[in-house]
């Protein structure tokens, strides 16, 4: 595998809409909305809480958030969701592997080497290609730093 250089993007906000009512259409619901009002979807993780309820999470720029205030507490009533959450100290850090499906142990690496320089990972998704985190904003450099490090040796 050739060395991979990981991309950042910072100036973004984790928005969480908490103990969601878990039903189908829920998603569909959230994103329709945030989509009719312009705003561009980076990250989206669902996490079950229980049998009927979810939290769920999804990472937006921040010049989107004062678009979407409004339509972040109507989204919490008409879901029925417990809280919104939001948490602007976030950057995305990803890898792009265009063989990352071939590569068994990339994702494995990732996360040990950031774990290694303790940095959370808050939020995880991957994809056929990447394998994206959401990390504190303050340890971007960190991140950047180690992950070329790890992945420098191929």
């Amino acid at each position: 595998m050739a060395a991979i250089s990981p991309q950042t993007e910072t100036n973004v906000v984790k928005i969480t809409l908490r103990g969601v009512g878990d039903h189908p259409g829920m998603a569909a619901g959230i994103f329709s909305t945030l989509g009719e009002t312009g705003v561009n979807v980076e990250l989206i993780t669902a996490t079950a809480i229980g049998g009927t309820r979810s939290d769920v999470s999804f990472v937006i720029s921040h010049s989107d958030l004062e678009n979407v205030k409004d339509q972040l507490e109507a989204m919490r009533l008409e879901f029925g969701a417990e809280g919104v959450d939001q948490d602007p100290n976030v950057a995305i850090v990803a890898l792009h592997v265009a063989e990352l499906v071939q590569t068994p142990g990339t994702a494995g690496r990732m996360f040990a080497a950031l774990s290694g320089r303790g940095i959370n990972i808050d939020m995880i998704s991957t994809s056929m290609a990447s394998i994206t985190c959401v990390i504190p904003e303050n340890r971007v450099e960190d991140a950047v730093r180690v992950l070329e490090e790890e992945f420098a040796k191929g």
